[in-house]
Formats: structure tokens, C-alpha cells, sequence
């Protein structure tokens, strides 16, 4: 069993890395970016990313000093991105928390002493390098200058808070609002963010649904006969599993009908409040440059589609290279989902098999809500961003709502990978080197090995010149 002072000086080392992180990376000036969108608030009317301008702007209004300079807007990203940073540590050492609570229920009485030693070793070992890994792709990427005080943290935020009182398992009603103020802070939360709490949600009411099932019925016989649609019924119907179902359902329409506003509802074109906007922003930048296209865009409508080709073909050169850089992590994932699947295979039959092959195929497939925005917007490292955290949140979060299969299968994973490669601890320093993500671009070590033939092709004007 893991000690609590292992646990308590894990979480010291978390907090210790956290802040060399995030003081390593830290970024002297917020980016145009988010300078202008600062300005962007209610009182203009119920506008696309809207709530993070608002609610400086209500700041502004409160205290006795003025925030619509560039030094207070210094000071506030300074200031929330160190919250977040705290935020991230307390989210990690929760989750790692409940996980070692569903890893010491694991454990076989059967074991003698050293083979308990070496069981407890394995779980550690696995649990610290995904701990490790996310702490390194979350803290730098919003610390660093291209994304230093950017909207996409809030959004974050929100569903963190939600998969947080999922684990605990306490007013989780509360994730309908969480999930809504991730979509007004952006519109773009509907792809990058909130699918994360979705899966874990269906994946909180597939369980439910099962245990009981299980529970309920007095033999393998008659858990066979149940076919799917005595499952989909349950998911309504069972007291454990139901408020989970209506909680998925608010959410997914309170966030849908946001999203349909904001791209379909919302009447663009107003001059004057674009001018308003401008003006505002114009006065908090660094050096007197306001990003007037998220203003044209997001308030007068105008589509950037083609003024953002030459990003985007730089995108779709970077992302082979990123895939490159990312397999060893990827080839882990493939792993330990195939190690999930194996798990369903041998010990579920009939519908509760197919039913469970869903949960965790919905896990892999969540991502793909991204995909949208792959084809459709420039910003390739924000995507990717995205896409890494939905895979160690939902992970984390597997794990910490106690799915067994899970657990073992992410535990055997690690500790095949530490047997097959003696240099398996060095991915930790190999993805500090990846980090941070940026927006644009990918990540500044992807930006460096695509950029040769980038310049080659633009060379041969196959990309021409800006």
C-alpha cells in the first residue's frame, strides 16, 4: 500500500515542478490576441467570446484604478495564469488521490510481501509519468508567450472543474453551467474542450448502468439475455445512472444551442461596436497593435478563410512531423486500449460486451470532435494542445472514477514498457522538450524540423510568398 508520505511528497514534487514550469516558460507580454479580446464584453449585447472581456471589464469598473492599460492586463494574465497553475497541481493531486484509492482495492491478498512490493511499484510507476506528462503540456503551453493569458486556459478550466466534481461525485448538476460558461468564453469549446466531460459522463452512466445490471440479476444467465435496448433503458431509468444521462443531455443542448447562436444566430456586421472594441483594445496592447482580425471576424462576420491559407498549408506540412514526434506517446495509448479491449473480450459476453466495447470506444473516438477544426482553422497548436489534454484527462479521469479495467490495463502498459526499454523514464525529459505548445504553429521543435521544407516549397512557389 502506498504510504501517505509517498503520497504527501509526490504532491510536494507536483507543486515544486509546477513552478519551475510555469516560471521557466513565462512569457514578458501578453500577444495582441488576447490583449484585443479583453475588450470584447456584454454591453455591446450577447457577443461571441464575450465572458473573459466582461469580466474584466466589470473589474475595471469595481476597482479604484484603470485595467484598460497594458500593465494591468500584464498583471492580470500574471496573475491567472498562476492560479491556474495551482489549479492544475490541485486537479492532478485529486485525481491521483482517488486512483490510488482504486489501486489499493486491487490489490491481491493472495500476494506474499515482495510481490505486493512489486505490484504497489508498478502502479507508482505508471500513475507518476502520466502525472508528469500532463503537467508538462499544461503549464508551459499557457505560460509561455504565444498563448500567455489566452482565452483557451478558461475554457480548460471550466471542464476541469466538471471531470473534478464527477470524480467526487458531488453536485454534478453543476457541469451544465460549467460547461456553458466554456462556451461562452469560446465558441470553439463545443471541439476542444467539452468533449472530455461528455465521455466521461457516458462513460459514468455505461458503468452505473452494468454494475447494477449485474448486481440486480441473479445469474450469468439471465445478464446474457439483457439486450441492448434494456441497457439504453436503464441509463434512464436506474437511480445510479439517470442523473448522470439528464446531466449529459443539458449539457450537450445548452452547449449545442450556444455554439448555434454564436456562429448562426448571432446578427454581425455592427461598425460601431467593432470601432468601440478597437478603440478599447487599442489602449491595453504593448505596442499600439490591436488584432483586428478576431474583431472583423467574430464581430463584422468577415470570413478569413483565404487570408489564412498560407497558415494553413504551413499547418498541414507541421502535423505529419508533430505525429513523428508524438508516436512514442501515441504507440503507449495504442496500447493500452488494446489492452482494455482484450480485458472486454475475455470477460463480457452477449450485450454487456457490446455495451462495454461502446464505453471505451467513445473514449478513443472523443477526440475526433476536434476534427472540425483541423480541416476548417488555422491554429494547428492549439488543436493539438486540445487533443493531448483529452487524452490525459480522460485517462486520469477513467481511473479515478475507479474503472478497474482500466487501471490494470494502463498499469500493465507502463510496466511493459519499462521491461521492453531501458530508457523509458528519459520520455519524461523528451516531452519537456516537445512542450510548449503555441497556436499557429504546432510547438517550436515541430516548427524547426518542418520549416526546411517549408522553405523549399515556397521556394518553389508550390506556397507563395506572404
Amino acid at each position: 500500500m502506498m504510504t501517505d508520505k509517498k503520497k504527501k511528497q509526490f504532491v510536494i514534487v507536483m507543486s515544486v515542478a509546477a513552478v519551475f514550469l510555469l516560471f521557466y516558460n513565462l512569457a514578458s507580454r501578453v500577444n495582441s490576441y488576447s490583449t484585443t479580446l479583453l475588450a470584447f464584453t456584454y454591453k455591446y449585447g450577447f457577443i461571441p467570446r464575450g465572458l473573459l472581456g466582461t469580466i474584466y471589464q466589470g473589474l475595471n469598473d469595481i476597482l479604484p484604478f484603470d485595467m484598460n492599460v497594458y500593465a494591468a492586463v500584464n498583471m492580470f494574465a500574471l496573475t491567472t495564469t498562476c492560479i491556474y497553475t495551482i489549479f492544475i497541481v490541485w486537479v492532478l493531486a485529486t485525481m491521483l488521490k482517488h486512483i490510488y484509492k482504486y489501486q489499493e482495492s486491487l490489490e491481491d491478498i493472495s500476494l506474499n510481501k515482495e510481490e505486493m512490493q512489486g505490484f504497489n511499484e508498478a502502479n507508482w510507476n505508471s500513475t507518476w509519468g502520466l502525472i508528469a506528462f500532463t503537467m508538462i503540456c499544461a503549464i508551459p503551453t499557457f505560460s509561455g508567450y504565444y498563448n500567455f493569458g489566452r482565452i483557451d486556459m478558461f475554457m480548460l478550466i471550466m471542464s476541469l472543474i466538471a471531470v473534478v466534481l464527477l470524480v467526487k461525485d458531488k453536485a454534478i448538476w453543476i457541469i451544465v453551467p460549467l460547461t456553458a460558461l466554456g462556451e461562452m468564453f469560446h465558441e470553439a469549446y463545443v471541439f476542444m474542450y467539452f468533449s472530455v466531460v461528455l465521455v466521461l459522463l457516458l462513460h459514468r452512466v455505461i458503468t452505473k448502468v452494468v454494475e447494477e445490471k449485474e448486481e440486480n440479476q441473479s445469474g450469468d444467465a439471465e445478464v446474457k439475455k439483457s439486450g441492448l435496448l434494456d441497457y439504453i433503458k436503464a441509463a434512464f431509468t436506474k437511480k445510479s445512472a439517470r442523473k448522470y444521462s439528464f446531466v449529459f443531455i443539458a449539457a450537450l443542448i445548452v452547449v449545442s444551442v450556444l455554439f448555434l447562436y454564436f456562429r448562426f444566430g448571432y446578427a454581425y456586421g455592427d461598425e460601431e461596436v467593432a470601432d468601440k472594441i478597437y478603440d478599447t483594445a487599442y489602449g491595453m496592447t504593448y505596442d499600439n497593435y490591436v488584432h483586428k482580425d478576431v474583431i472583423r471576424a467574430e464581430i463584422l462576420g468577415v470570413d478569413l478563410t483565404e487570408e489564412e491559407m498560407i497558415y494553413r498549408a504551413e499547418n498541414f506540412i507541421e502535423f505529419p512531423f508533430f505525429l513523428i514526434l508524438m508516436s512514442p506517446f501515441i504507440g503507449i495509448l495504442v496500447g493500452f486500449y488494446k489492452r482494455i479491449f482484450k480485458e472486454v473480450r475475455e470477460n463480457y459476453e452477449g450485450a454487456t460486451r457490446t455495451v462495454m466495447r461502446f464505453k471505451y470506444l467513445v473514449m478513443v473516438i472523443g477526440v475526433m470532435t476536434l476534427v472540425p477544426l483541423y480541416a476548417m482553422k488555422v491554429d494547428y497548436g492549439r488543436w493539438c494542445f486540445a487533443a493531448v489534454m483529452y487524452y490525459c484527462i480522460s485517462i486520469l479521469g477513467m481511473m479515478a472514477l475507479g474503472d478497474k479495467l482500466a487501471i490494470r490495463a494502463w498499469r500493465e502498459t507502463i510496466s511493459n514498457l519499462h521491461k521492453k526499454c531501458t530508457f523509458a523514464p528519459l520520455l519524461i525529459g523528451y516531452a519537456f522538450m516537445l512542450a510548449p505548445f503555441t497556436d499557429l504553429s504546432i510547438g517550436k521543435f515541430c516548427y524547426q524540423l518542418y520549416d526546411f521544407p517549408n522553405k523549399i516549397m515556397k521556394m518553389l512557389e508550390i506556397i507563395p510568398f506572404d
